[in-house]
């Protein structure tokens, strides 16, 4: 989901959804009356040069479509990412790959920018839902804990129903240092500390 495992709001319910490629093909011999079936599509997969993760989930996505019908071609193309940020202001890629950070531990900073109207990520794909924005606005003037995150709870449902957006994977970061080294102090939100923020006054010590 939108929140992290680890941060205030993280629930895993609603159930998250599984590959099923029986159910796909159920619901896409449905799509356009069985036209979409019938003649297939073409489409342009494209990630940043920059994120090979990305690249391994637009694979997949690619040979997923290809084994459950094989007119679903989906061509995966890299290209750097000044070419990507232009083609995403002109909202002309079917599929957006993207990632979001929080930058303080709430989960108003992931439920804001990522399903807002007004969010970086809800701008960015037209996402506009009023009955998201007002249990966002809510959940963050809520002073009282229980009643956040049954608001949140709310937006995890809503979210799952709507799904503007899909949730892959969360990055898992590993840091490796001499033993030396003295002064790191781990921050979750700065994984990359002190390259991220000043938090960490590291100093070596034989």
């Amino acid at each position: 989901g939108f929140i992290p495992r680890g941060m205030i709001g993280y629930s895993n319910q609603p159930a998250p959804y599984r590959y099923n490629p029986e159910k796909a093909e159920e619901l896409l011999r449905q799509a356009l009356g069985g036209r979409l079936w019938e003649y297939g599509f073409s489409m342009i997969l494209v990630y940043p040069l920059s994120a090979p993760s990305q690249q391994v989930i637009a694979n997949q996505i690619s040979s997923a479509f290809r084994k459950v019908n094989s007119k679903f071609k989906i061509e995966v193309r890299g290209l750097p990412w000044a070419a990507i940020a232009e083609h995403r202001k002109k909202r002309t890629l079917p599929i957006l790959f993207g990632g979001w950070r929080a930058d303080y531990a709430d989960p108003h900073n992931m439920a804001g920018p990522l399903l807002h109207s007004d969010g970086y990520a809800g701008k960015m794909l037209g996402f506009e839902k009023s009955e998201m924005d007002g249990l966002i606005d809510q959940a963050k003037r809520e002073p009282d804990m229980k009643t956040r995150l049954e608001l949140y709870g709310q937006i995890r449902r809503l979210w799952a129903k709507n799904l503007p957006m899909i949730f892959t994977f969360s990055e898992q970061w590993i840091r490796v240092e001499r033993k030396w080294v003295h002064g790191y102090i781990h921050n979750p939100i700065y994984p990359g500390a002190p390259s991220y923020s000043p938090l960490a006054p590291m100093f070596k010590k034989e």
